[in-house]
């Protein structure tokens, strides 16, 4: 892989760490990220601390799973513990989310799948799939985050079977889900949006056959930096 598609993936992977596990200021202080707030949001406090589960209102389906997988994670830990437990739950989730979008970006760019994420001009700015989504099913895209949760889902469905360590959605890694602004920044940065770099340099870096493997190694970097 040439340096061009490695800094490439350098940047992708640094924002999306930045956007859903959050960084460290100057002083090396902890900035939360967003599954760290959405899980505070189910009522499951920094500290591990629970709220009651019928204190959420108006919360959909995926919301109470996250919270009850959460729950029972967290059940029967001693005080002090909980709060190391909460961030692996944090962790796990954003590391499985990033996993499955940067996977599902690479099949698109080799033309395993159809496309799915990558922005394309010929489809009003759209994905391929969320266009004909759009044109098909438009009851399905009236949320806020305007139907991409329903294509990330059902491409994941279509490879469950094949790869379900990776898709499976009844993994409990991937209880805890983004919130839709998260989604969207994250899907925009996948899909083609890294700032300084083309939708077609990133089509080139996620056809390259190493890119998945200088993913991981670029994910574990800022861990490895801040130690």
């Amino acid at each position: 892989m040439d340096k061009r598609a490695k800094d490439l993936l350098r940047n992708l992977i640094a924002e999306l760490r930045r956007t859903l596990l959050g960084t460290w200021d100057e002083a090396g202080n902890p900035l939360r990220g967003d599954l760290d707030r959405e899980l505070e949001r189910l009522g499951v406090a920094p500290d591990g601390t629970l709220t009651p589960l019928d204190a959420l209102v108006n919360s959909t389906s995926a919301e109470r799973r996250a919270r009850r997988v959460a729950e029972a994670q967290l059940a029967g830990l001693p005080a002090e513990e909980r709060p190391a437990a909460r961030r692996e739950i944090v962790e796990r989730a954003g590391y499985t989310w990033i996993n499955r979008l940067l996977a599902l970006r690479a099949m698109e760019a080799r033309r395993l799948i159809d496309e799915t994420l990558r922005t394309n001009p010929a489809y009003d700015g759209l994905s391929e799939a969320l266009y004909i989504l759009r044109q098909t099913q438009p009851d399905q895209v009236s949320g806020a985050d305007g139907g991409w949760w329903a294509v990330v889902e059902d491409a994941c469905r279509a490879q469950s079977e094949a790869l379900p360590g990776l898709f499976d959605l009844e993994d409990p890694n991937a209880a805890l889900r983004p919130s839709t602004p998260a989604l969207l920044s994250c899907v925009a940065l996948v899909g083609g949006g890294v700032s300084g770099f083309t939708p077609e340099e990133s089509d080139a870096a996620f056809a390259d056959p190493d890119a998945i493997g200088w993913a991981y190694q670029f994910y574990q970097q800022e861990a490895k930096d801040r130690t």
